[in-house]
């Protein structure tokens, strides 16, 4: 990824404190930022949180889209990434993370420290991978999923859109739209859609 200085940070009008700073930068409020820092000398990358499984990231990138800020992204000079590697705009990726050859990250996905992630992957748009969790090869992850701390999914496993992985939790069969793991497979799963479970557990 080429060089590219921080202008500053964007947050919601609700939260913005007049005349804060983040890391010696200004942080402007969104209704405020076309004036401050034009379209046309920037890009942006959203790093918010996984919140609603990754949906407030989702609604705040368009936001920003609507108003002609192309996408950014970042991957860590400390990060190995195989060349054939495809990594979609408005992406994160962390110090010490390695992603072998073949695989796929899809668009506004963040990728935090440690994490492995195995040949021929597929990571949906707008996925959670937490530090050190570990795809084996050929795993298909689809839009908006969530995977904590250390969390493992097998080879060939494909898991559907908005899936919740909890930390430490292994994955060993392909599950469903809205699946919730947070144990390993063998433990008694839990019967609540993933939306709701993470408005429970999200701080």
């Amino acid at each position: 990824m080429p060089h590219a200085d921080v202008l500053g940070f964007v947050v919601a009008d609700e939260v913005f404190v007049p005349g804060s700073m983040l890391c010696g930068r200004p942080v402007y409020p969104l209704s405020e930022i076309q004036e401050r820092v034009p379209p046309l000398t920037c890009g942006v990358l959203v790093a918010a949180s996984y919140r609603e499984m990754n949906g407030m990231r989702v609604r705040r990138s368009e936001d920003l889209w609507a108003l002609g800020y192309r996408p950014a992204s970042f991957v860590s000079p400390r990060a190995w990434v195989a060349q054939d590697t495809v990594i979609e705009s408005n992406t994160l990726i962390l110090d010490g993370v390695s992603i072998h050859s073949g695989t796929r990250v899809g668009q506004g996905s963040f990728i935090s420290s440690g994490a492995v992630i195995g040949h021929d992957c597929i990571i949906g748009d707008y996925n959670w991978i937490g530090s050190a969790a570990v795809f084996a090869g050929c795993v298909q992850s689809g839009a908006r999923c969530f995977f904590g701390l250390r969390a493992t999914v097998t080879q060939h496993v494909q898991l559907g859109q908005r899936v919740y992985v909890g930390a430490t939790a292994l994955v060993t069969k392909n599950l469903p739209d809205g699946a919730v793991q947070v144990h390993s497979q063998s433990a008694k799963p839990i019967d609540m859609d993933s939306m709701r479970y993470c408005a429970l557990v999200t701080p």
